[in-house]
């Protein structure tokens, strides 16, 4: 009814690939996460937070699916939208860094990880 591009549409197709996502249901988690990720770059543009939520969701799909360079990719651009949008000090932001910190040590990337908690000093360390 409101169409493919629609927020709306967008909004509900993102949150069925993380109903997928959740189930283990990663192919179709991330067919539908690169749909809503086209959708929204061409509706509010690759830095808008909806579509950075998108990047986000889409390089979770891709570490469960073990496509970790693909993730990584994601993961970085998540953090260069957010940072630039919301500068480097937003909960936004710094959740995004924990989150690569997390990936990065999860990967055996400790010196990235090192390096990347050392740039965001506001991010509470880990165990």
């Amino acid at each position: 009814m409101l169409g493919s591009e629609h927020p709306h549409t967008l909004d509900t197709m993102n949150n069925l690939a993380a109903v997928y996502h959740s189930q283990g249901r990663y192919k179709e988690a991330e067919r539908l996460h690169a749909q809503t990720l086209e959708g929204r770059e061409k509706l509010l543009g690759p830095e808008h937070p909806s579509t950075l939520r998108t990047v986000h969701n889409l390089a979770g799909t891709y570490d469960s699916l073990e496509r970790y360079s693909e993730a990584e990719t994601l993961y970085r651009r998540e953090l260069a939208g957010r940072e630039k949008v919301l500068g480097p000090e937003h909960p936004d932001t710094l959740r995004t860094v924990q989150d690569l910190i997390e990936f990065f040590k999860r990967q055996g990337q400790h010196e990235e990880a090192i390096l990347l908690q050392n740039r965001f000093p506001l991010v509470i360390k880990s165990q």
